[in-house]
């Protein structure tokens, strides 16, 4: 049975969106058979999966393991809930007037432990250092592949401690060898989700929005397609987010 209901757009669905219009394309469907694949579908024959082209870390699981099973993260997904924890865990230490503040900069790579772990260790070592306070620039490893630097603001704030920045050490690496590897991840991810419903449409695309090279220049653009693996599509597009109109084809 078919689920029917649709779903709003993502901001990735409306930038392939944009990108078929401005090709020409004009019979565009979204979600043709509700919330289910395709995302979109062309001239009632070619069916498109979206999503965007971003970094991935392996997931550590040694339940997955046993199954022979891999998991991956986009790397936003463990960064962003890292820097909201971080931002509340400064703020607590904003109980009393102040005369002095300083800016605090992360450092980090995967993989990490449980958060908890995480929260504990910061908390001590930030509580220590907020009770004797040092007017240098300090760099304090919280646990292994986290680190913290704290160093002085020229004039006091609105609060003792202050985020100055987060540097995720996993977002490295050659731009092209960066897209290769997660281009055959993401692909490999979708490949599983549509393999229910290839059989309903003759023609099968996947989109991509581009979150790796999106800053490459119209020279770059033109790389070898030799770069991409054997995949299981009818075509794959890399999509430009900052110019819908401009795509790789493989």
């Amino acid at each position: 049975m078919l689920n029917l209901k649709k779903s709003k757009m993502d901001e990735q669905e409306k930038i392939v969106e944009k990108y078929l219009k401005a090709q020409g394309y004009k019979n565009i469907e979204h979600e043709p058979d509700g919330n289910i694949p395709p995302d979109f579908l062309l001239s009632k024959k070619i069916a498109i999966e979206v999503r965007r082209l971003n970094q991935n870390v392996v997931i550590e699981d040694d339940k997955l393991k046993k199954m022979e099973e891999v998991k991956f993260k986009g790397l936003e997904e463990v960064r962003i809930p890292l820097y909201d924890s971080i931002i509340k865990i400064l703020s607590e230490f904003d109980y009393q007037p102040i005369d002095k503040s300083y800016f605090v900069r992360l450092k980090f790579k995967r993989p990490l432990p449980d958060f908890k772990i995480v929260k504990k260790k910061l908390k001590e070592m930030l509580s220590e250092f907020y009770d004797n306070p040092k007017n240098e620039k300090i760099e304090l490893k919280i646990i292994e592949n986290l680190t913290i630097k704290i160093s002085p603001a020229s004039k006091p704030m609105e609060k003792f401690f202050n985020m100055g920045g987060i540097l995720d050490l996993n977002r490295g690496g050659w731009v092209f060898s960066e897209m290769e590897k997660n281009l055959e991840l993401c692909s490999n991810k979708k490949l599983k989700k549509v393999e229910k419903f290839r059989e309903k449409y003759e023609i099968w695309w996947l989109a991509l929005v581009d979150n790796i090279g999106y800053g490459l220049s119209e020279k770059e653009l033109n790389i070898d397609p030799g770069v991409v693996k054997d995949h299981n599509w009818d075509k794959i597009l890399i999509i430009n987010p900052k110019n819908f109109r401009k795509a790789m084809e493989f």
